[in-house]
């Protein structure tokens, strides 16, 4: 797609969302608004994944990613989480994360399949997000609190993973898409539609009132930084490489008994299968 062609189609979009906010007749502005804006998500997707996937498995994407886990392990074993006095800070009136919650609630599936995901990469001992799963359906003010600490994290550092490993994938199989046969591309589109369901989990996630105090916690704790650093980019790419292996074990990704998600069933998604249109309209 042209640089033209895509200035056309963001104009496109600008316009369409201002006429209506500016139109009262008909449905009310914000459920339009809300399709609109969701049918330029996926077109954004469906244009962007390439983009998307060198900035996550650039060095920079892969140290923060390493820094990340390793920085939260640090804190862990200073007992960070119990001698942290401002935890009620994090906990009072309209700080929620209603559009995190939401998608966790439509999305049940998520947590189970980061947590058997990240178990066998090694990056978490085997449990549960019992602790996170609770004040989501609950639908308490805040999903960062003392209790639900550890498996904010994972959440956060899962939603990393798992975008980095299907944005790999899937690049793998687009190169040799012309050559690929009928089942190897219903895998490689399965695949597609996982990005897009990754994509909005860490959407929200960054967005969420939660993520900024996870930020604050870590900062807090004398962590100043998360940035990565040129020079140790060989290791931030050896430790990538050893969890691809990890995370794909004795099969694929999609091995469902171990976590994965198979068939369009288990996405249980109507925006990745729309990202999945528009990607296959413009390349068919």
């Amino acid at each position: 797609m042209s640089l033209g062609s895509h200035a056309k189609t963001v104009c496109s979009y600008l316009n369409d969302f201002k006429a209506i906010h500016s139109n009262p007749e008909g449905h009310p502005a914000g459920d339009n608004q809300t399709g609109c804006g969701r049918k330029f998500f996926n077109y954004l997707i469906s244009f962007c994944w390439g983009r998307l996937h060198r900035r996550f498995t650039s060095w920079v994407g892969l140290g923060f990613v390493y820094h990340l886990e390793f920085t939260w392990l640090k804190l862990e074993n200073e007992d960070a989480i119990n001698e942290y006095p401002r935890w009620e800070s994090f906990n009072t009136a309209h700080t929620g994360d209603k559009s995190l919650t939401d998608f966790l609630k439509k999305h049940r599936f998520i947590l189970p399949v980061l947590n058997a995901l990240l178990v066998r990469a090694g990056s978490f001992k085997i449990g549960t997000f019992d602790s996170l799963i609770r004040p989501v359906e609950e639908g308490q003010p805040s999903l960062f609190t003392k209790d639900t600490a550890a498996d904010f994290h994972k959440l956060v550092f899962g939603g990393f993973i798992m975008l980095t490993m299907e944005l790999g994938e899937f690049q793998a199989r687009y190169r040799n898409w012309m050559h690929l046969d009928a089942k190897a591309r219903k895998t490689a589109l399965l695949c597609f539609r996982r990005i897009g369901l990754y994509t909005r989990l860490l959407l929200n996630i960054l967005a969420s009132t939660s993520f900024r105090h996870y930020i604050t916690f870590m900062v807090q704790h004398g962590v100043k930084s998360l940035v990565p650093l040129f020079e140790d980019r060989g290791l931030y790419d050896a430790k990538w490489k050893l969890r691809q292996v990890a995370l794909a074990g004795e099969s694929s990704l999609a091995d469902l008994a171990k976590g994965g998600i198979t068939n369009e069933a288990d996405l249980s998604d109507e925006e990745s299968e729309a990202d999945l249109q528009v990607w296959m309209l413009h390349t068919s």
